[in-house]
């Protein structure tokens, strides 16, 4: 086992998609150090390990508890995981999505163990070409417990996901391999986007989203400085985002204005704070629809940066407050963002790049 909590995004550079046995693909915009153009996750997940064997003493590995929760009832769910009511509508509350969504909640299986994370659905999104990634990914959630719902981006994805853990996405996704940053890669990007808006607009509840193609090589969600887990406890931030970090060759500086992150894996909260969150989601599709020659990353970041840039009040960057003493043109509160842990949360660069 490893010392630390990560996300590890295994994306190649730039080149022809396929998918395969051998991951040869990746659903998903990341970092410029991948572990290797063509993944083998064996033996990357191998190389990870290796002279990983002991925990850190200022970073003590905490072996997940192993839950043996027998399958709950949608309404034994309703009753003891209630939805938020701020903002859930009349025709969301019956709608097949929306239960799909509240019997999912809480992040793990075991609904009793995880108070805070009650209203919190861990999301990841599939197209019909990447089932096999969507399969690792399960693999490795299942075993450290965890509870979560897919997108299907396609009709072919949906009808071969379990129907009580699946939702359809917004727009229209080619459901075969695709280049990157090719038209229908972008959409694909676009949509996963449109859908994730939906669920924070229409039912209510916060959204940890994980491209399909990350590995959980140990539970992100327990406690621990610098843990995803424990920004997210600390009810502190409405945006939790992964570095685009190419590794420790890299000087590293916490809390430092980005230009782009990483929309592979994150943390939003409409719940906190709506009005900022779904404002900056709202501007990033709109950019999506006037420039669909950059991906949904580029294109979320680019409506984050022109909101600061035209106000920097807008955003407190890890509780830092700005110099710009006037109050925000685009929203009530400044949306509180921060980053995760680039070493407990990797973007594809392991061992060998240090």
């Amino acid at each position: 086992s490893l010392p630390f909590d990560l996300a590890v995004a295994l994306r190649p550079p730039k080149q022809k998609q396929t998918a395969s046995a051998s991951f040869t693909a990746a659903v998903g915009h990341g970092s410029t150090t991948v572990l290797g153009s063509t993944l083998n996750l064996q033996a990357d997940l191998a190389e990870l390990s290796k002279g990983q064997s002991e925990p850190t003493a200022e970073e003590p590995h905490v072996q997940p508890e192993t839950r043996d929760v027998q399958p709950s009832t949608t309404a034994e769910l309703a009753s003891s995981n209630p939805l938020p009511t701020q903002s859930v509508t009349a025709k969301s509350e019956g709608s097949a999505e929306l239960q799909v969504i509240r019997s999912h909640s809480g992040l793990y299986k075991d609904k009793l163990s995880f108070p805070e994370f009650a209203h919190i659905v861990l999301v990841t999104a599939v197209n019909f070409a990447y089932l096999d990634f969507l399969r690792n990914w399960e693999c490795n959630a299942h075993s450290l417990g965890l509870d979560w719902v897919t997108i299907a981006l396609d009709d072919n994805a949906f009808d071969a996901l379990d129907p009580g853990q699946r939702l359809r996405g917004k727009g229209q996704t080619n459901a075969s391999s695709m280049e990157f940053l090719s038209k229908d890669f972008n959409m694909m990007s676009f949509n996963t986007l449109r859908t994730v808006f939906h669920i924070l607009e229409d039912t209510g509840f916060d959204v940890v989203f994980s491209d399909s193609d990350n590995v959980f090589i140990s539970d992100p969600f327990l406690p621990g400085k610098g843990r995803l887990g424990e920004l997210i406890r600390s009810k502190q931030y409405d945006y939790v985002y992964q570095l685009n970090w190419s590794g420790p060759k890299k000087n590293y500086k916490f809390g430092e204005e980005q230009v782009e992150g990483n929309t592979g894996f994150y943390y939003a909260s409409a719940a906190r704070n709506r009005a900022a969150v779904l404002k900056v989601w709202a501007d990033s599709l709109e950019q999506c629809n006037t420039a669909p020659q950059r991906d949904g990353q580029t294109n979320f970041w680019h409506a984050l940066r022109q909101i600061r840039k035209k106000s920097a009040a807008c955003f407190r960057l890890c509780g830092k407050a700005t110099d710009d003493q006037k109050s925000c043109s685009f929203f009530p509160t400044p949306l509180d963002y921060c980053e995760m842990d680039p070493w407990k949360h990797r973007t594809g660069w392991g061992h060998r790049d240090a």
